[in-house]
């Protein structure tokens, strides 16, 4: 026996309980705030949302990890010095296992007393195994349940019919009758422009099943695409001859390559434009030879030689439109405009490249693995809020001459794993398409912030970005999809020069305070140089 008798350490469990008990005192004042000064119509709306992130536990797991939970609010509702009664303590709860990614469901009941008064209670349950307030929930009668959405992205039913006719080699299941509400599908179909991809897909479903308006206006988008699609390889074939008499070197990205490479027929993909990339040393001369075919530049154009020189510097694209046409080319210098992250130089894809043929032409594209890969940088970037790029993505899998291994080689090499693991969390959740890389998932807060993109895919996008947005893509999600230090630096900087152009962006007004520091911003960045 000890002679000192010090008290017994306590367990661990003991200690994750204070803790997590020390952790419920904030949420669970909160809740009491929330049920005293909002409506409850907004605490069920918060409760129907979907999770960020499933928590990647067995089922087993997450009941007892929520049961933990409902001991820690318990003890946190004796520790309060104000009342915490079973609704803000069932709130606090479901707020908490929200955070792990565990589903919870609150349970609103009532009964009836012998004086005639009908008190209210309310329990929570996760994988239906009452977690808190159950102990007298045999007296009372349920009203309504609140838990979250279980599938996000397919909670609007004309979101699964886009996501199906994406996967142009599967057939309709005819069994599930299509959404009444056709004038949203079609909007939808706008949105994403798989217009000739839901064409093709309702034409497997039987006679008088689809809305004769609907396929009319789809037959209508299927022709418009066909007719850009010849004004593309019309306009390219003349690109091509100018910038061969040159010798201009470029690569035909994406767009009209991916169509005629991967799906079975080029015309079910939707091409807006050209994307050509050329060699940097180049592209005063490509330019010019540009603007002597009508062509004009969109963004703002410095006059400046410090100014070019510096735009040029920040940039690795300019759009060009030719009005008579209504034509639209963009000129890349380089892939991406991040030089520590994914970059590839102009002569190792020329090296790799591969020769297409269009009509009397020929066109030279990516490799197939760097055209995967940089589809994958170019999705990610804009949090795939156009789902005809993953359609693209899931395409390039479906292929016969689809490598996983060299492909996972590939994304290593060229620092591009997040958005590549990005791209595949998305396919597989959209397509059920599995993980043939075999990648680490992408962070919680990329996936959750896409899947919002896309789920919100059917609200009118404005014009102008919500200064809330701004700073989330810029400052929280791309630095996420940067893969070191230098390039989320990088990134920071970056928004910094982007705001100095503000006279010609679509950005919100409050942002346009910095106009007095725009000289100083120019100074500062013709100086500075990560090396």
């Amino acid at each position: 026996m000890s002679p000192f008798p010090f008290p017994a350490m306590p367990s661990a469990p003991i200690i994750q309980h204070k803790i997590l008990v020390l952790r419920s005192l904030l949420p669970l004042a909160v809740a009491v705030l929330q049920v005293r000064f909002l409506p409850f119509a907004r605490l069920a709306a918060r409760l129907r949302e979907p999770l960020s992130a499933a928590s990647g536990q067995s089922r087993e797991n997450e009941i007892r990890t929520a049961q933990a939970v409902g001991r820690a609010i318990r003890r946190a509702a004796e520790r309060l010095p104000f009342a915490a009664v079973c609704l803000p303590q069932a709130l606090a709860a479901h707020a908490l296992l929200r955070r792990r990614g565990i589903p919870g469901t609150l349970h609103l009941g009532v009964r009836r007393t012998e004086d005639g008064t009908l008190p209210a209670h309310a329990w929570l349950s996760c994988h239906s195994t009452p977690i808190l307030g159950h102990e007298e929930i045999d007296t009372f009668t349920l009203l309504h349940e609140f838990s979250p959405i279980s599938s996000p992205l397919f909670a609007d039913p004309c979101l699964k019919i886009i996501c199906d006719a994406c996967q142009f080699d599967i057939q309709p299941d005819t069994a599930i009758p299509l959404p009444e509400n056709w004038k949203h599908l079609l909007e939808l179909a706008d949105r994403h422009r798989v217009a000739p991809l839901l064409l093709h897909h309702l034409k497997k479903y039987p006679a008088g099943m689809v809305e004769p308006k609907l396929m009319s206006g789809l037959i209508q988008r299927q022709e418009a695409v066909t007719r850009q699609n010849m004004l593309s390889v019309a306009v390219l074939t003349r690109i091509a001859k100018l910038f061969e008499e040159q010798k201009i070197d470029f690569l035909l990205l994406k767009g009209l390559s991916v169509g005629m490479r991967y799906y079975p027929n080029p015309n079910l993909r939707h091409s807006r434009d050209l994307d050509l990339l050329i060699r940097p040393e180049q592209f005063e001369l490509a330019e010019k030879l540009m603007k002597e075919m009508g062509f004009e530049r969109t963004e703002f154009e410095p006059t400046r030689d410090w100014h070019k020189e510096l735009q040029f510097k920040q940039e690795y694209h300019f759009e060009y439109h030719c009005s008579r046409t209504g034509m639209t080319v963009e000129l890349h210098w380089r892939l991406s405009i991040n030089p520590y992250g994914y970059q590839v130089s102009f002569d190792e894809l020329m090296a790799k490249s591969k020769v297409m043929k269009l009509g009397a032409s020929q066109i030279r594209t990516m490799e197939e693995l760097e055209q995967f890969v940089y589809l994958c940088e170019h999705g990610s970037k804009h949090f795939w809020f156009r789902i005809k790029w993953l359609a693209d993505i899931y395409a390039v899998i479906r292929d016969s001459r689809f490598d996983a291994e060299a492909a996972w080689k590939q994304c290593k090499k060229t620092k591009s794993g997040r958005a590549v693991a990005l791209a595949m969390d998305m396919t597989k959740e959209l397509f059920g398409q599995e993980d043939l890389l075999n990648l680490h998932r992408a962070p919680p807060l990329l996936i959750s912030h896409t899947r919002i993109c896309i789920q919100h895919s059917s609200e009118i996008i404005s014009q102008h970005r919500t200064l809330v947005r701004i700073l989330k893509e810029e400052f929280v999600c791309n630095i996420l999809l940067r893969p070191n230090w230098k390039s989320q630096l990088w990134n920071y900087r970056l928004l910094i020069w982007r705001g100095s152009f503000l006279e010609q962006a679509n950005y919100p007004a409050p942002l346009k305070i910095i106009y007095p520091f725009q000289r100083m911003a120019h100074w500062i960045f013709k100086r500075i140089q990560f090396t």
